[in-house]
């Protein structure tokens, strides 16, 4: 009796340990590209365009968005600059499907510097219309 105590206890630490190991690759992570962008005066600005993902495996999905711009000139809080419209589309995993993911864009990498646009909720598979204002005329 003893023996069957010690082994299941044995049997519910390993599957304790293993539970513990699948769920650690849960959560989300991130893939910020640059995105070279030219304001309506054609000037050249860079920023940053941050996918928060739910899942590493997700990353060779967001390396092969797509996006299309557009600039108009515009003024906020007396701070002349630029109106940005991107398009993004992030494709569809083809082994999993559709997935949720955020988009921020930003000055720096990783979703630092300046927030021109924070966590904006999307979706795979679906174009996410991102409109945010960036001070550079």
């Amino acid at each position: 009796m003893r023996r069957l105590l010690l082994s299941l206890c044995a049997v519910a630490v390993l599957c304790a340990t293993l539970a513990a190991n699948v769920s650690a690759g849960r959560g989300w992570c991130y893939s910020d590209p640059a995105l070279p962008l030219t304001t309506a005066a054609g000037n050249k600005v860079v920023v940053f365009l941050t996918f928060g993902l739910p899942d590493r495996a997700y990353t060779r999905d967001a390396a092969r968005h797509t996006t299309i711009a557009t600039a108009v000139s515009a003024t906020k809080d007396g701070i002349a600059g630029t109106e940005f419209t991107v398009i993004v589309t992030v494709p569809d995993d083809a082994v999993a499907g559709g997935f949720d993911l955020t988009e921020t864009v930003s000055s720096q990498a990783n979703a630092s510097g300046d927030l021109y646009l924070d966590s904006a909720p999307a979706r795979s598979g679906k174009a996410t219309s991102l409109i945010f204002f960036v001070p550079v005329p």
